[in-house]
């Protein structure tokens, strides 16, 4: 969070910031993750708002292991409403919500992005269940 109680967004496109302030992914409640849908091209949520309910999801950890996410909404919010904070709120649960920027791009005086998309994109998925890591067979030398 900023200084204002604002989540922060990664300063890189490829990168999608985990809200340590969540839950963490796989352990029940509302784990929220937040990326851009553009910078200076395609970004890692590009296509975030191509999702539909009943896609799936899986977020793989540094051990290889993968959580699996059925996609249950995929909603455009607007910024503004005081209301978009609740994104952010406990699931009863294993939930995890991704956020990308949205709807129409206008420019702005803004020096590292040049401007500001006017909605927000959010989807909505739901635990579907864990798949262990396979131990990497070695590989033959040659």
């Amino acid at each position: 969070l900023d200084d204002n109680a604002v989540p922060e967004v990664p300063y890189e496109g490829g990168v999608v910031a985990w809200y340590d302030f969540t839950a963490t992914p796989g352990m029940g409640s509302n784990a929220v993750f937040a990326g851009h849908l553009t910078w200076y091209g395609d970004a890692v949520f590009r296509h975030l708002g191509e999702l539909q309910p009943g896609d799936r999801i899986a977020l793989r950890g540094e051990n290889g292991a993968e959580l699996a996410y059925e996609v249950a909404s995929n909603d455009l919010i607007d910024p503004s409403d005081p209301a978009v904070m609740r994104v952010f709120d406990a699931t009863e649960s294993d939930t995890i919500t991704l956020i990308t920027c949205g709807g129409t791009f206008y420019d702005t005086d803004d020096p590292i992005a040049g401007g500001e998309y006017d909605l927000r994109q959010v989807v909505r998925a739901r635990f579907l269940g864990a798949v262990l890591a396979e131990a990497a067979e070695p590989q033959p030398d040659g």
